[in-house]
């Protein structure tokens, strides 16, 4: 998406009061704010997140983090404990409770602690424009929930999403379960039940019963319900695309510039200044300068997992078939980023 060519805040568009009466219980509070007494700069909601980072599990989300973090205009709450994907709706109404969620993200999440660190910061910049982020994996793909109680709450918000080949991200994930939480059967039963789910709602590209691509949403939807304490299973946090069209969908219900840039951990693993450039340029914040130490966090070996080892657990075959699996379903990020399919997203033959 296009970077806004101003440093004012975005406006709703007109028929976003509709999005804001289906799904925000307001009981009289504004839902985008617009009083501007804190010098234009609407300070109060500088203690609430302004960027959100979103991302699937080892795609290399905390690394690109730390590094942001290290700009003297980012702040960030380490009490936010992913604290839109467990915000609770209104049960009766299935609406998003603004006030108390405002009250409870800036009494205990985004704190006046945060708030005061950005006006320190400040100090530290050329520019009067700070903003506290947040940062987690639980929110993009969890689209059933979060992007609705995202916009509720901050309508403000700019948001940066960060994908790995789907492939890579897959295999580093097992890994972490290997390591970390103990399993020791083979890849291909790690896979079994998610697999079992996407093709229950026809999101098996090599199944006979796959979907229509213009009934992939549904389906996505649906897959999301089978799901209990997970935003996505192990495959499924793979289907950017799916993902990314949903949030899509409600940012232009309440902008007509929606706030969203797209980025390859490839390019932040290995063009980190360009990917920093990216970030300070869509935000409109000063420029890292070259020599900041933000850039190293790419290459830091705690930042993500890699993959050396856990390709030999898995035999070309699986390899792939979840190679194809995953095919359209990049083709179509591809399409909808705007990015070259032949070289941007994870063709075929670069397995």
């Amino acid at each position: 998406f296009p970077n806004n060519k101003n440093n004012q805040q975005q406006q709703p568009q007109v028929n976003a009061s509709v999005f804001a009466e289906m799904n925000c219980r307001l009981d009289g509070v504004e839902w985008f704010p617009t009083n501007k007494k804190d010098n234009n700069n609407l300070a109060w909601q500088q203690r609430a997140p302004y960027v959100m980072l979103l991302g699937a599990p080892q795609s290399g989300l905390p690394s690109l983090t730390r590094a942001l973090l290290q700009h003297p205009q980012l702040a960030f709450e380490s009490k936010t404990d992913h604290f839109f994907a467990h915000l609770s709706q209104g049960r009766a109404e299935n609406k998003v409770h603004v006030q108390s969620a405002r009250e409870l993200l800036y009494l205990r999440h985004y704190s006046r602690d945060t708030y005061l660190l950005l006006q320190q910061q400040q100090n530290k910049s050329n520019s009067n424009i700070n903003y506290a982020l947040d940062s987690s994996d639980d929110y993009f793909a969890a689209t059933t929930t979060v992007p609705k109680r995202i916009l509720c709450v901050c309508p403000w918000s700019k948001f940066i999403v960060l994908v790995r080949d789907p492939w890579e991200r897959l295999l580093a994930q097992f890994e972490i379960e290997v390591d970390h939480h103990g399993w020791k059967r083979p890849f291909a039963t790690w896979i079994l039940q998610d697999l079992a789910r996407l093709r229950a709602v026809g999101l098996d590209p090599t199944h006979t019963e796959m979907m229509y691509p213009e009934h992939w949403d549904v389906a996505w939807a649906n897959y999301q319900k089978l799901l209990l304490n997970e935003p996505a299973g192990p495959l499924g946090n793979g289907l950017y695309a799916l993902a990314l069209l949903d949030w899509i969908t409600y940012l232009e219900q309440i902008t007509t510039q929606p706030q969203l840039l797209i980025l390859k951990y490839e390019d932040w693993k290995q063009q980190p200044h360009y990917v920093l450039d990216q970030v300070t340029q869509f935000l409109k914040l000063d420029p890292f300068p070259h020599s900041s130490s933000a850039s190293s966090s790419a290459s830091s070996s705690s930042s993500v997992y890699t993959t050396n080892r856990t390709t030999s657990l898995v035999d070309a075959d699986t390899r792939l078939q979840l190679q194809k699996f995953y095919q359209p379903f990049s083709q179509l990020l591809c399409s909808t980023a705007g990015w070259d399919p032949t070289t941007d997203c994870w063709p075929l033959e670069d397995y």
